[in-house]
């Protein structure tokens, strides 16, 4: 399980163009069309109808856990919010301020344990968001507490888990019984009683996508079976999104889809 990180130190994202970096991660981008890009058009989807009924330009995010992350310049580019992340790990800071600046963006960067953050970063933003973050606590209820704290009155937070209680989760525990170990399976219901628990409104929950099968996590296997596996997953996926683009009856649900979301508000 996770433990507690106690050192603090802030950094800032500059607006410089980044030079190439394979190693990093792509900023999640709905434009695209094709196969490929249909878990970016999905999420995407989902984020507008969640911020269907407030102006998001000019308002404030932060991402809990932003290592490299992906999802910083998106909210930026797509909704006008003013990004900022926090991190425990320097290394992984310094990744997500790369990934604004090779997409030609600032925003503020804050290397701060999650439960022991800067005082100017409590009850500051209008939005906060964690990705597959709070499964990995064995009481998740702290864990949504301690994200609430950084939201004003009234603020939103959005958090992202695998669906490790579906289908996922039984291939996870077969091929990779140590990642699974480390994690707490929530079902959708049980993710939404822990928002309760941590003095949360739930406004909204959800199962994403009918299937993603690259959510499993073979690092600790073999070069020969992460590499059919990944081929497979691959192929698997298409179908599956295919299939979820054209077909009426093919929609996410409790036991296939690979992630839950879950929208709350802050009393």
């Amino acid at each position: 399980m996770r433990t507690h990180h106690s050192k603090v130190h802030a950094g800032k994202a500059s607006g410089e163009k980044a030079r190439p970096n394979s190693q990093l991660p792509e900023a999640v981008n709905p434009r695209p069309k094709g196969i490929n890009n249909f878990v970016d058009r999905a999420f995407h989807a989902e984020f507008k109808k969640i911020f269907s009924q407030i102006d998001t330009v000019g308002r404030s995010l932060l991402e809990i856990e932003c290592a490299g992350s992906p999802w910083l310049p998106y909210f930026n580019k797509e909704f006008g919010f003013h990004v900022t992340g926090i991190d425990a790990s320097e290394h992984g800071c310094r990744l997500a301020s790369e990934v604004l600046k090779a997409s030609g963006l600032s925003g503020m960067i804050v290397c701060a344990d999650l439960f022991h953050p800067p005082t100017s970063l409590r009850n500051r933003f209008d939005v906060v968001v964690s990705f597959d973050l709070v499964q990995r606590f064995e009481e998740p209820a702290e864990c949504l507490r301690s994200m609430s704290e950084f939201l004003k009155p009234g603020g939103m937070l959005i958090t992202r888990i695998p669906n490790l209680t579906g289908l996922v989760g039984q291939v996870t525990k077969v091929l990779n019984r140590n990642a699974y170990a480390e994690n707490v399976p929530l079902s959708m219901g049980a993710l939404a009683y822990a928002h309760e628990e941590a003095g949360l409104t739930v406004t909204d929950s959800m199962h994403c996508l009918f299937a993603d099968f690259n959510v499993i996590n073979l690092d600790t296997r073999s070069g020969f079976v992460r590499s059919r596996g990944t081929r497979l997953s691959s192929w698997a996926n298409k179908a599956c999104w295919m299939a979820e683009s054209a077909i009426p009856f093919v929609r996410p649900n409790a036991f296939s889809s690979p992630y839950i979301l879950c929208v709350a508000e802050k009393r």
